[in-house]
């Protein structure tokens, strides 16, 4: 699914050529490298992984100090790493989606209202 809502916004003019991981699935480097082969665009792995606690502790920060949000978040949270696709298994990946798209396709025409 993500990698049809991707499509979406690229056929719609919004490119989004990299990814930053978040979250519980950013601790582990081969799912984020299965997103990267999946997804076809690079995906960051950050200095912080929870970051629900940090955006709220930088809007406080942000608050307190009447400094941008954005600014601070450009100085407190970085890319430690860059995952990149492995062309093979992003090309498998894309040939399988294909599949997933015509079949979607098919099963949504058969749906019944």
């Amino acid at each position: 699914e993500m990698r049809l809502n991707l499509e979406i916004l690229d056929s719609s003019g919004y490119q989004i050529n990299k990814f930053r991981a978040v979250g519980g699935g950013a601790k582990s480097l081969k799912w984020i490298q299965l997103k990267a082969n999946i997804l076809g665009r690079d995906i960051d792995m950050l200095t912080i992984k929870e970051t629900g606690c940090y955006g709220a502790s930088i809007l406080a920060y942000s608050a307190y100090l009447g400094k941008v949000a954005k600014k601070i978040s450009d100085e407190w949270v970085r890319p430690t790493k860059t995952i990149e696709p492995v062309k093979k298994h992003e090309i498998k990946y894309k040939n399988r989606f294909n599949s997933y798209k015509k079949l979607y396709k098919s099963l949504k025409a058969s749906r019944v209202s």
